[in-house]
This record gives C-alpha cells, sequence and structure tokens, in this order.
C-alpha cells in the first residue's frame, strides 16, 4: 500500500499503523528543521513569571496553562476597551470556554463561536457572565464573514492546529479586526508531538509563528517537568490505558501538577509543549481594573 505525503495526513481522522509512523517521523524531523530555522533567524520567545494556571482538578498542565494566560491577557488588556462592550470571535470555540476566563476579568459584551461542528456543551456556558452568546457551524476557511461585526478579541485555543489552511483562516478574520482589536491565539508547541501523537495537522515551532503573525508576541509554556509528567499520566490514557492515576491519587496529582508548572516557571519554561500568540506585548500593557460592562444581547 502507497502511503500518502505525511504533510498531507491529518492526525484527527482515523490513520493505519503505518500512517501513524510517518506522521511522527515527518513531524520529528519538521520540527528539528524548524526550530533550528527559528534560533538562526532570531525568532525571539518570552515566557510569563507572573502566570497563575488555573484549572479544575483533572485537567492537563496544558490546559491549566491556557486557562491561566488568557485570564492573564484579559487583565491586561481590559484598558484598551474603557470597560465597555466588545466583540470576541473565537475560531473552532469547541464548547466555547474561553468565555469564562474572559467574563472573569470584566468583559463583556457579544461572543462569537465558530466550528465546523456544534459542541455538546456549548448550551452549558450559554450567558457567562455578561457575554451574548452566538453559535455558528461553518468551516472557517469558507464561511461568508460578510454579516459579521468589527472584532475586538480574536481568539483560538488549540484549535489553529487542527484547520488545514491556518495562515489563511487568520488572515481572513484578522481583516474583521476593529482599530483596537487583539488577537490571542493558545497552540502546540513542538514539545507536545511525543504528548499527544497523531494531533491535528501540525504543531509550531517560534518561526511559524512569525510568519502566521508578524510583529506579534509569542510565550512559551510548559516545559521538561509539566511534559514528563502529562507523558506518564496522560499520554497513556489517550493511547487507551483505564489506569487514570489522577482519581486514584487526585491530592498528588495537583501537588505533582502544580509543582511542574511553577518549577518549568522559574527554570523559563525551556522545551515548552505550548505557546501563546497575542498581537500585542502583554508584559507592556498598562493593568487597569474594567468598569462594568453593559450585557450585550447576542449578535
Amino acid at each position: 500500500m502507497t502511503l500518502p505525503d505525511p504533510a498531507l495526513i491529518n492526525g484527527d481522522t482515523i490513520v493505519s499503523a503505518d500512517e501513524r509512523r510517518a506522521y511522527l517521523q515527518y513531524h520529528a524531523q519538521r520540527n528539528i528543521a524548524r526550530n533550528h530555522d527559528a534560533r538562526r533567524l532570531g525568532a525571539q520567545t518570552k515566557a510569563i513569571r507572573s502566570l497563575h494556571p488555573t484549572g479544575n482538578a483533572w485537567q492537563t498542565p496544558a490546559r491549566c496553562e491556557l486557562n491561566g494566560f488568557f485570564q492573564y491577557a484579559a487583565e491586561r488588556l481590559g484598558h484598551r476597551f474603557d470597560g465597555g462592550e466588545v466583540t470576541v470571535l473565537d475560531i473552532g470555540c469547541g464548547a466555547g470556554r474561553l468565555a469564562q476566563p474572559l467574563s472573569d476579568a470584566g468583559f463583556a459584551g457579544s461572543y462569537i463561536g465558530v466550528d465546523a461542528e456544534p459542541h455538546p456543551r456549548w448550551d452549558e456556558i450559554t450567558g457567562v457572565g455578561g457575554f451574548g452568546m452566538r453559535f455558528i457551524q461553518a468551516d472557517a476557511e469558507s464561511l461568508d464573514l460578510a454579516g459579521l461585526p468589527p472584532i475586538d478579541l480574536l481568539v483560538s485555543s488549540t484549535a489553529l492546529e487542527h484547520i488545514e489552511r491556518d495562515a489563511h483562516v487568520v488572515r481572513r478574520f484578522g481583516e474583521l479586526l476593529s482599530p483596537r482589536g487583539v488577537q490571542i491565539h493558545f497552540v502546540p508547541a513542538t514539545a507536545s508531538l511525543p504528548l499527544y501523537g497523531p494531533h491535528g495537522w501540525r504543531q509550531y515551532s517560534p518561526l511559524c509563528l512569525r510568519e502566521m503573525f508578524p510583529g506579534a508576541t509569542i510565550y512559551r509554556f510548559g516545559g521538561p517537568l509539566s511534559n514528563l509528567l502529562h507523558r506518564k499520566v496522560i499520554t497513556p490514557i489517550a493511547e487507551g490505558s483505564t489506569n487514570d492515576r489522577r482519581r486514584a491519587h487526585p491530592r498528588l496529582w495537583r501537588f505533582a501538577r502544580a509543582t511542574s508548572l511553577r518549577i518549568d516557571r522559574l527554570l523559563g519554561n525551556p522545551s515548552p509543549s505550548m505557546y501563546g500568540v497575542c498581537s500585542v506585548d502583554l508584559e507592556r500593557e498598562r493593568r487597569a481594573p474594567m468598569p462594568a460592562a453593559r450585557l450585550s444581547p447576542a449578535a
């Protein structure tokens, strides 16, 4: 049997054993080359020292970092909108979980989620804080954007890797940004390949992100200890193991997760498993509380 071009294997589909090996080999080599090019060309990244990861008892280290990043970004960006209503568009929104950290930081207005399929838990987040929720079932690559309003916050969380033409989608939606608009995205880094295996179309290097988001700031998340914890506890479950050590030892899991993330942050997040991208430098944004915002009905 002739295997397809490994670059064209979508890790979200059912793959054969040979296709899995081809995917892993191709992306391991690609990631090494892209990281080498990133260092050679000076594609810089940052760590956020004051981030506080948040998550429930069972969430992965990466999910805790994701929650903390969006909370941190929202708190830093509040002053740009003077407490007024904002329009958020979430690419590949899933259950719309990003509404919660944005709401917790004081944002309100219209939250538009775009995804190819409706998530069964979308209805659970209806009315989060001051957001009016609207779901659009559509392919982000071909959605007619004519009926969409100007966007203040264009966001995605571990979604771009599942879109074949990710750069095309980012460009399309980026054209809708308002003058005060900001993009915030969270994507898997190259170190996530051994953690997740075939997953989406790709992992991202700093150079990949620099090409997609010229001028944006790239932040590192995770590192060797939280990667090791994920590989020992989470990866076996994804591969079919029924031994969930998190539930067998919940206190030990929470302690190990918090400790590994804290140490990784003290080390400066080397070998990150995830990157956060923001079109402005969050470290330079003025921290300011947001006045209470009005509730905006769903668009």
